[in-house]
């Protein structure tokens, strides 16, 4: 029996893992190449999620760390015509 495509194999992988982070790391483990080139389409990522396994999913969401806001003094102003970045 053929190995199944990396496609395939990450929906057999979804219902046994809580992210998609984590079906990429096991691809990886696995063997397969350019797993986030795979996994970069929206809709195959929209598709994963629905398959992820729920009990898995709250598990990784509350060990993760927490979010970090942004603030506005690090976005930077366009530069006019003529001007240069100081550094």
């Amino acid at each position: 029996m053929a190995p199944a495509g990396i496609i395939e194999r990450a929906y057999q992988l979804a219902a046994q893992s809580g992210s998609l982070e984590e079906i990429r790391r096991k691809l990886v483990d696995e063997g397969y190449f350019n797993v986030h080139a795979h996994l970069g389409g929206r809709q195959i990522r929209r598709d994963l999620v629905k398959r992820l396994n729920p009990k898995l999913a709250r598990a990784n969401s509350s060990s993760a760390a927490p979010r970090v806001a942004r603030t506005t003094s690090a976005i930077k102003a366009p530069l006019g015509r003529g001007q240069t970045e100081r550094i």
